[in-house]
């Protein structure tokens, strides 16, 4: 019989790591997805893609479903694609030696970029972690900044993993610290 802790561990690789893309279905339940040939990827998406980021030798396309790319536009994670029903694109790529996941809509409008962090997440986040109730969590490796769409609005995101225990939860800060959302995973 599995353990819990090597469950949530499982869990944890198959969200962090994006050439094992998992996805829900109405139960619940995570399956394995494959990627998208180009050809099925809209030719406007693949060249406003082509047009902000010409040179790349590994691309790879994912189908994304409908999502409230309003308000809650930074809470849709793109390490859960969705080959059903394709209403968005997501495009994975390694930029300036981070892996970016950029999501454009079927007319090629980006909607968000999420980047890989490698480095200490900002001041004020890391302040406002340590003042709030998962100040004794573990911080996962699979932490994000997260863009906005409009190059003149450089809204910034952090998305961070934490887990304590048999709980895994991602949480969401802006820049200055203030804490957006706080999503259950297990």
């Amino acid at each position: 019989m599995h353990s819990a802790a090597g469950y949530f561990a499982l869990l944890f690789i198959f969200i962090s790591l994006p050439g094992q893309a998992q996805s829900t279905n109405d139960s619940g339940v995570y399956k394995r997805n494959t990627k998208l040939d180009k050809n099925k990827v809209p030719e406007i998406v693949t060249e406003m893609f082509i047009k902000e980021y010409p040179v790349n030798a590994r691309v790879d396309w994912y189908g994304y479903p409908s999502f409230d790319n309003g308000s809650n536009w930074y809470a849709c994670n793109p390490s859960y694609y969705s080959n059903q029903k394709s209403e968005n694109y997501v495009v994975v790529f390694t930029h300036s030696d981070t892996l970016d996941k950029i999501i454009y809509n079927k007319n090629g409008k980006k909607i968000a970029t999420h980047r890989s962090m490698n480095s200490a997440l900002p001041i004020e986040v890391s302040a406002a972690l340590k003042r709030s109730k998962y100040q004794t969590w573990k911080i996962g490796k699979d932490k994000e900044e997260i863009f906005k769409d409009d190059k003149k609005d450089q809204i910034k995101v952090y998305r961070i993993t934490v887990k304590k225990e048999n709980e895994l939860r991602t949480l969401y800060f802006q820049q200055n610290g203030k804490m957006l959302k706080d999503v259950k995973l297990s």
